[in-house]
């Protein structure tokens, strides 16, 4: 059972083929001893809801399992479970600002909200990017019309509107 938001390929990749990952949640961690105060200070819960559902209609599109999809509640019921007592989500492209401040406001006092724009983010903004070292084509999605001073702006407004919620404006990486 999952205790937070990572799908991550099985343990032996080398048997399985691309088309074939295993595509299942990572196992849940030993619990925490009584004592200890954790708080998770990087997720993307809010997000990977929407990405585990996609990841389970793949699977079940090239006749694989589904992926078990969890909601924000079973995730964070998972964390604390294992002793994890809050975490602290990332919004990292613009329209994942509002989710993670969303969840916060839906689970106050167990999460908190680190909005920012990722640095692979602010070269698209504008549409400013160019191919890197690996060749694959830039991709454009419609957020990045935005400029990435009016994307900054936005952090910024976010930040000062939610301040209960956001506890940090970071870099993700």
């Amino acid at each position: 059972m999952p205790w937070c938001g990572l799908l991550t390929p099985g343990a032996n990749l080398e048997t399985m083929s691309k088309h074939h990952r295993n595509r299942n949640w990572a196992p849940a961690p030993q619990s925490l001893p009584e004592n200890a105060h954790v708080i998770d200070n990087h997720t993307h819960v809010a997000s990977v809801v929407p990405f585990s559902r996609a990841m389970s209609r793949e699977a079940v599109e090239k006749g694989q399992d589904e992926v078990p999809v969890y909601s924000v509640d079973e995730l964070l019921r998972q964390a604390q479970s294992v002793g994890v007592e809050g975490v602290i989500d990332c919004g990292c492209e613009l329209p994942n600002l509002m989710t993670a401040i969303d969840m916060a406001r839906e689970h106050p006092g167990t999460v908190h909200a680190a909005i920012a724009i990722h640095p692979n983010e602010a070269v698209l903004h504008g549409h400013r990017g160019v191919p890197g070292p690996d060749g694959l084509p830039v991709t454009y999605k419609p957020w990045h019309d935005t400029s990435f001073e009016d994307a900054l702006a936005e952090v910024h407004r976010l930040a000062v509107t939610y301040p209960k919620q956001v506890v940090a404006i970071r870099r993700c990486t």
